[in-house]
């Protein structure tokens, strides 16, 4: 997949949009404002239902939805998932799909 075309906006309104790579280098604009996200990626249904029929890893899903908001390979952003769930849970990722028990 190409670079990600999102760009970042100060939550304060002060800045012209960024690149992710200037978002995280800089951690706060220059108005003194948070970066977001000037949009938001769109998962298209039958994306969402071939993630599943292909039965992806919680890393894997992770790693397709952070590589929407930064210029990373997929392939990077599912190491860092991967990494990232390691350390919780006694290394046991949790499986898919997720579900919420209780109130």
């Amino acid at each position: 997949m190409a670079a990600s075309q999102i760009r970042y906006v100060s939550t304060r309104g002060g800045q012209p949009p960024v690149s992710f790579e200037h978002a995280l280098l800089s951690a706060y604009a220059i108005d003194g404002g948070l970066f977001v996200p000037e949009t938001l990626p769109h998962f298209p249904r039958a994306e969402l239902k071939r993630w599943a029929a292909a039965r992806y890893t919680l890393a894997q899903v992770c790693a397709q939805v952070i590589s929407r908001f930064t210029s990373l390979p997929v392939s990077d952003c599912e190491q860092l998932a991967t990494a990232a769930f390691s350390t919780f849970n006694n290394g046991v990722e949790p499986p898919l799909p997720l579900r919420r028990f209780g109130a």
